[in-house]
């Protein structure tokens, strides 16, 4: 399983830095990093996931499809209503960003890292 880190970086940009076994699992990891940044993770279920209007904090997200040579994602996030007073509100998360962005596979084992940036 892929670890997710968070760094600072200047003019209200956070980095995040997420890791897996292949290319989909770092996919994964970067959206728990993203939700986990939102909202206390150690109080909730495990992340914040907003849909539309929705909100959701997803306990787990399931890779369905992953075509990356035709750009198809499928995923299944599952998890419950957001509740402020049980899962905490961290900061707002307004976009993931183009700016800087990385994803360096190692063709010979396929583990992949993953760098974004995502501005709040």
């Amino acid at each position: 399983v892929g670890e997710a880190q968070c760094y600072e970086e200047p003019h209200l940009k956070r980095t995040l830095n997420t890791g897996g076994d292949s290319l989909a699992e770092a996919f994964v990891q970067v959206v728990y990093a993203m939700y986990g940044y939102m909202t206390d993770t150690d109080k909730a279920d495990i992340f914040l996931f907003n849909f539309c209007t929705e909100f959701l904090v997803v306990k787990t997200i399931e890779m369905i499809e992953f075509d990356a040579t035709n750009f198809k994602i499928k995923a299944i996030g599952r998890g419950e209503t957001f509740d402020k007073a049980k899962h905490g509100q961290g900061t707002e998360v307004k976009a993931i960003t183009y700016s800087n962005m990385q994803i360096h596979q190692d063709p010979a084992t396929g583990k992949c890292d993953i760098y974004v940036i995502v501005d709040i």
